[in-house]
Order: structure tokens, then C-alpha cells, then sequence
């Protein structure tokens, strides 16, 4: 279990981002599709859906929607050999507290600058420069685009 949060908080640290450059206002809401098999290192199938949303004030949030961290979640329960019915008994909690409580809600701050077409993020520890084009921001697992 600690191996599938592990690997996908890598992937969400670990965005590579490139695009063309541009001029547009960079703040809010992008989406992308991302396959699960990348957040999850080839465990589970499906589609990812990530949601980074950039301020004005130079902050933003990086989340995955909570049907994708329930599916991890309850994945990760597989691999113990249990079913879920039996871990929620076991820990007594509910499926978002235990999601919580794994650190399964996948919302991530972000830090973002904008320097002509140079975006800087920062997500965690990690910083990316990327450009844009005003519509798209490509990482190396998915397109985000204007939601």
C-alpha cells in the first residue's frame, strides 16, 4: 500500500511539463487525462482526471478526482488481501477518512510566476519551467487544457 501512494505522489511531484510559447493568462482551471497505469506505475487501467488550478495570487492547487483516489484506495486494500467492507470494519472509519488518513486526497499546493512565457511551478519540492501556449500546458504524462 505504501508502494502505490508512494508512486503516485512521485508522479505528482514529477510533472515535466513543456508546451509552445505564448502571452495568455496563465490563472485557472486546467484539465488533463492522464492514463492510470502512469499514476499508478502499470497496477491499475482507466483514466486518471487531474485538476491543477492556478491563482492570481501566485498559488494554486494540483487535485485528482475522488472516484480515481478511491479506485487507488481501494487497490491498495486489494493488495493486502482483504476486501474493503473488511479494512473499513477493521479501522473503524469511513472510506474518505481512510483515504485521508493515507493521504489519498491528492490535493497539492502549488506555487506558480509567470515571467513573460516562462511559467515556473513549484509543486512540493519540485520546481518546473515550463511555456505555454495560452490553451494547453503539456507534461510528459498528459495535456492539460482550459476547463
Amino acid at each position: 500500500m505504501k508502494k502505490v501512494i508512494m508512486l503516485i505522489l512521485a508522479c505528482l511531484l514529477c510533472f515535466s511539463l513543456t508546451a509552445c510559447s505564448g502571452d495568455a493568462d496563465v490563472t485557472g482551471t486546467w484539465e488533463a487525462t492522464i492514463p492510470m497505469s502512469e499514476v499508478t506505475a502499470g497496477e491499475l487501467d482507466g483514466d486518471a482526471t487531474m485538476v491543477m488550478t492556478l491563482n492570481e495570487d501566485g498559488t494554486g492547487t494540483l487535485t485528482m478526482d475522488d472516484a480515481t483516489v478511491e479506485a487507488i484506495l481501494e487497490a491498495a486494500v486489494a493488495q493486502q488481501g482483504i476486501s474493503m467492507d473488511e479494512f473499513l470494519e477493521a479501522t473503524q472509519k469511513s472510506k474518505q477518512e481512510a483515504m485521508e488518513e493515507l493521504g489519498l486526497n491528492m490535493d497539492q499546493e502549488i506555487k506558480w510566476e509567470l515571467d513573460g512565457d516562462q511559467l515556473s511551478l513549484t509543486i512540493g519540492d519540485e520546481k518546473e519551467v515550463v511555456t505555454f501556449d495560452g490553451d494547453t500546458i503539456e507534461t510528459q504524462n498528459g495535456k492539460f487544457t482550459r476547463k
